[in-house]
């Protein structure tokens, strides 16, 4: 039975600069950890983060607000049972994971998470996120999951128009 509880700390707030600070915007999370060595490919390590998270967010059962600082997700997700991913999966849901809000204007925007408390076993996982901020009342909310360049993912730009190929008869 594979289960575990754990609080991620989030500086978020530090690698963010004024202007996102202004226009409501979050740092991404970086792609590449202080500890890699110079010249080591990562891609299979940032391809296992970005199926997880995934994963993770396509599965979300349910999420409600506790308190106007504390989101509750529910998701059933399971943590994969191997000791290595065990440790690694918690943290990259959480750095990834984002909370969204939809301003009675229809402008979104994201919240920043302070900490996160993740707990799972053979049933899913559930994350417990602290705002650093309080959630307005009359906005919607949602959510979302930073997934960065994923390799195989199209921008929308570059998606072809839908049009006509040839002349109407």
């Amino acid at each position: 039975m594979a289960s575990g509880k754990r609080r991620i700390q989030l500086d978020r707030g530090r690698k963010t600069s004024w202007l996102q600070r202004l226009f409501g915007r979050e740092a991404a999370p970086a792609l590449r950890s202080p500890q890699d060595p110079a010249g080591v490919d990562t891609s299979l390590r940032r391809r296992a983060a970005v199926r997880a998270v995934r994963t993770f967010i396509e599965s979300i059962d349910t999420y409600q607000l506790h308190t106007r600082r504390t989101v509750h997700v529910v998701s059933s997700y399971r943590v994969p049972p191997d000791s290595g991913l065990r440790e690694r999966v918690p943290e990259w849901i959480a750095e990834r994971v984002r909370f969204g809000i939809v301003k009675p204007g229809g402008e979104y925007g994201y919240l920043s998470i302070k900490s996160v408390d993740v707990s799972w076993n053979d049933e899913g996982t559930e994350l417990y996120l602290y705002l650093a901020e309080r959630v307005a009342p009359g906005t919607r909310a949602f959510i979302a999951a930073y997934l960065g360049e994923a390799e195989g993912v199209v921008p929308p730009d570059a998606m072809a128009s839908p049009g006509l190929l040839g002349e109407p008869g």
